[in-house]
């Protein structure tokens, strides 16, 4: 009956979600085999390279598999460090103004965020190689991190929908569970697909999975009810700030102790 209830007043967030983490898990999974494809050292990969080979290095500009795999991780570290930086400034504004106007407005940037970072990575895997690859992959950091709040949201609506405290621990629970499927569905698929086929053109999928969270950014705010029924329609800028989230050890000292642990 729980499980029913879960389902039933959850059914569209749901399916929104599925098609979230299964976009973020293709994105994770498929991002260093795309970086590697882009490095260019000048010696390239032969044509006729047996590319299930221990010794591919990934990438048709380069046949140097260790410097291949340096130089990715490399701009991959730097990208991930863009989108944390981003996320620093998102997660606390979206809390605030998803109180003030409602969760679908943070539920819809976020999807045409991820629509837009997708894409920028897409433009970069259609340029291939060059001085605006990495520019592109920045700039794609940039858009989710400063855009990205959907996890966020998910927690805030079941607080919106449950009342009791021990529903909605259930509710997280199943929402783990969920995400742990979606995200082993979405990175078998293309495992078995894209990865295997040890490609070099990453664009396709990459314009595939934008246009589908495009589609769902459009479609998420006129199928899925709101559930903030009492927003506050007042906006206090100082609370936009990180430095304000901070408040929050000193007025309670149950959370400080669990942010020191």
């Amino acid at each position: 009956s729980k499980l029913r209830i879960f389902f039933t007043r959850l059914r569209l967030h749901l399916v929104f979600m599925l098609i979230y983490i299964v976009c973020n898990a293709a994105k994770n999974l498929l991002f260093f085999f795309f970086l590697r494809s882009t490095i260019d050292c000048g010696n390239e990969t032969p044509d006729d390279f047996d590319r299930s080979s221990d010794d591919w290095s990934g990438s048709k500009y380069c046949n140097d598999r260790c410097l291949v795999a340096r130089e990715a991780t490399l701009v991959k570290g730097i990208a991930d460090g863009v989108y944390q930086f981003g996320q620093l400034f998102c997660l606390p504004a979206a809390g605030v103004v998803s109180d003030v106007i409602g969760r679908n407005v943070p539920f819809t940037v976020s999807c045409v965020g991820f629509s837009a970072s997708m894409l920028a990575l897409a433009i970069a895997a259609l340029v291939r190689t060059g001085p605006s690859v990495v520019p592109l992959v920045m700039i794609s950091a940039l858009l989710r991190g400063f855009t990205e709040s959907f996890d966020l949201m998910m927690q805030v609506a079941v607080t919106d929908t449950f009342v009791s405290t021990v529903g909605r621990g259930f509710v997280y629970g199943n929402l783990t569970v969920f995400r742990l499927i979606c995200s082993g569905i979405g990175a078998l698929i293309l495992t078995l697909t894209v990865v295997a086929a040890n490609t070099y053109d990453y664009a396709a999928p990459f314009f595939s999975f934008s246009g589908i969270l495009l589609v769902s950014a459009i479609a998420f705010p006129c199928t899925v009810t709101e559930t903030n029924t009492k927003p506050t329609r007042n906006l206090d800028c100082n609370k936009l700030s990180p430095l304000h989230s901070l408040s929050v050890f000193k007025e309670d000292r149950v959370v400080l102790y669990i942010g020191i642990v």
